[in-house]
């Protein structure tokens, strides 16, 4: 079959999001220059369900465009159990994607940061767990190691169709590295417009934010609304307006009043 099928497997914490973002907008060009953004992909063999090779012949003979790309972070496994499924899941990948040529495109990122993002996404989702809590849950099991994900792959897929990236080398520009692996021409790319999704906030305005998780009412919204005042970015319409009935400016109490403050005395 004359078509190459691109899956990039995260792994977690390293861009993903902003990523996929800019890989959806493939499809909506007029010239994708060959490309073609495969969304539901991930949802056949990233289970222990019995890989489908045969559906996925049929769906790709009829994409027209000769490059394919799927992006699903899962295809790594569990994070919160070092990855411990990832034999399986490499395994299952390679059963469905026999007789099309197939690479696998990984972003690692350093393994100490790794930790520190994770415990911030955590609170992000809500999550009131501080970083010592997360430390003495023991998250991330002693046997997490990046080369598990890369060994897995590497037995199925063969090295040379491994493409590694080092995600803090690029985390400025995280999707060019990734257009050069796959050969994206230049004025797909420039056509398309690459946002970081989750944006971060300051340490300050994340404790803040793990202090209200705990019983307040409308702590999503509140994520969006820090995210936004420090991105300088809209995310989106959300429940803003809540915010501003209630006179929600984020003016910062320093940290040390935190404790002795409700939810509705932090001015939101």
């Amino acid at each position: 079959m004359d078509k190459t099928f691109f899956v990039h497997i995260g792994a977690h914490k390293t861009g993903t999001s902003a990523i996929q973002h800019a890989l959806g907008q493939l499809n909506e060009l007029e010239d994708n220059g060959g490309f073609y953004y495969w969304e539901l992909f991930p949802f056949w063999p990233r289970g222990i369900d019995k890989p489908t090779n045969e559906r996925f012949i049929e769906n790709i003979h009829y994409l027209k465009e000769p490059n394919i790309i799927a992006s699903y972070e899962g295809f790594c496994g569990d994070l919160f159990s070092a990855y411990s499924d990832v034999e399986t899941l490499a395994n299952n990948l390679r059963l469905v994607t026999q007789g099309v040529n197939t690479r696998i495109i990984l972003y690692t990122r350093n393994q100490s940061d790794l930790w520190n993002a994770m415990c911030a996404q955590h609170v992000m989702e809500g999550g009131t767990m501080t970083p010592s809590d997360f430390k003495k849950k023991e998250i991330f099991p002693k046997s997490f190691n990046w080369l598990k994900v890369l060994n897995a792959y590497v037995d199925r897929f063969g090295a040379g169709n491994i493409d590694f990236v080092d995600y803090d080398v690029h985390k400025e520009d995280i999707f060019t590295p990734f257009c050069n692996i796959v050969g994206i021409p230049k004025k797909v790319k420039e056509a398309i417009r690459v946002e970081r999704v989750n944006e971060p906030i300051p340490k300050e305005a994340l404790e803040f934010l793990r202090f209200c998780n705990d019983g307040f009412e409308y702590k999503d919204d509140l994520r969006y609304f820090l995210q936004e005042k420090y991105s300088g970015k809209k995310l989106g319409e959300r429940k803003r307006k809540v915010f501003i009935d209630k006179g929600v400016y984020a003016n910062w109490v320093k940290k040390e009043d935190l404790k002795s403050m409700t939810p509705v005395q932090f001015g939101l």
